[in-house]
């Protein structure tokens, strides 16, 4: 069985609705609505534009070469694209790896509305 990164959006979106949330619940949609636009921008890229930097990831692992490269880019807009990814990104590892921070329902609503924004600008986008 095969997965979309709509299918990650809507597992966050589902988990946020939820109003018996924890706090797991609240970090799992940040790190679902990263992979979502994750696996969203890296199929953009495979499939509209050459990424060699794909095919042989730098130190920085795939998700930086991703952003690295929608960073690259000549188009303003698309660049602008690389620091919301980046951003996105950041929460994610908090959300994943900072288990003393507290994560609150707000800061969860906000990282999901940033991520589904930027998924309908991806689904738009043609790269070249």
């Amino acid at each position: 069985m095969t997965v979309s990164s709509d299918d990650f959006l809507t597992s966050a979106e589902i988990l946020l609705q939820n109003t018996d949330n924890k706090e797991i619940d609240f970090r799992n949609v940040i790190s679902r609505s990263y992979y979502a636009v994750f696996h969203l921008a890296k199929e953009k890229l495979t499939v509209l534009a050459d990424i060699e930097t794909m095919e042989e990831p730098d130190n920085n692992g795939s998700h930086n070469a991703i952003i690295d490269k929608f960073y690259r880019h000549n188009n303003r807009s698309i660049h602008a694209y690389g620091k919301i990814i980046k951003d996105l990104k950041k929460q994610r590892h908090i959300a994943d790896y900072d288990i003393d921070k507290d994560i609150l329902r707000n800061e969860t609503a906000e990282h999901f509305n940033n991520a589904k924004h930027l998924i309908t600008k991806l689904k738009k986008l043609n790269i070249k």
